[in-house]
C-alpha cells in the first residue's frame, strides 16, 4: 500500500471539518459510513479540552450558518470519505464500511475502520451508538 496516495484524502477531510466550524475547536470526531449505495457522516466537536461534545447538526444554530451551506459542506465531507474508500479499494485493500476520524487542534489525526456493521439498525442508530461508545455522548435531542 502506498500511504502517500491516501494522505491527500485525510488532509482534505481535516480541512473540510475545520472549514465547517466557524469558531475555535479543540477536538473533532467524525463517524462516516460508506456502504456503496448509501453513505452518511456525522461529527462531534468540543471547543476546549474537557468540554462537552457538540453535534455537528447544531452548527447552523450556534454559529448562524445557513442550513443549505451547512448541508452542502456535510455532503462534501461524505463525498471525500467515499473517495478515500475508493482509493483503499484501488490499492487492493479491504473495503471498510465505517470510518472514525479523530482530529485534534494541531491537525494531528487518527483513523479507525470498521469492516462489519450491524445492518438490522439504521445509520442514525449506529451513529448514536458510536457517539456513546466513542465520546460518551448521551442523546438529549434530535441531533444527538
Amino acid at each position: 500500500m502506498d500511504e502517500s496516495l491516501l494522505t491527500p484524502y485525510y488532509e482534505k477531510i481535516a480541512n473540510q471539518l475545520n472549514d465547517i466550524i466557524p469558531g475555535d475547536w479543540n477536538e473533532i470526531a467524525l463517524y462516516a459510513e460508506e456502504l456503496g449505495d448509501t453513505r452518511s457522516a456525522i461529527f462531534y466537536f468540543n471547543q476546549s479540552a474537557g468540554a462537552d461534545f457538540i453535534h455537528c447538526g447544531k452548527i447552523p444554530d450556534i454559529y448562524g450558518v445557513d442550513r443549505k451551506i451547512y448541508f452542502n459542506l456535510m455532503k462534501a465531507i461524505s463525498i471525500t470519505v467515499k473517495e478515500l474508500r475508493d482509493e483503499y479499494i484501488n490499492q487492493e485493500m479491504q473495503a471498510w464500511s465505517a470510518l472514525t476520524f479523530l482530529l485534534n487542534r494541531n491537525f494531528r489525526f487518527r483513523t479507525e475502520f470498521q469492516y462489519e456493521i450491524i445492518k438490522e439498525v439504521g445509520s442514525y442508530e449506529r451513529g448514536i451508538y458510536w457517539a456513546y461508545e466513542k465520546l460518551k455522548v448521551i442523546p438529549k435531542d434530535d441531533f444527538e
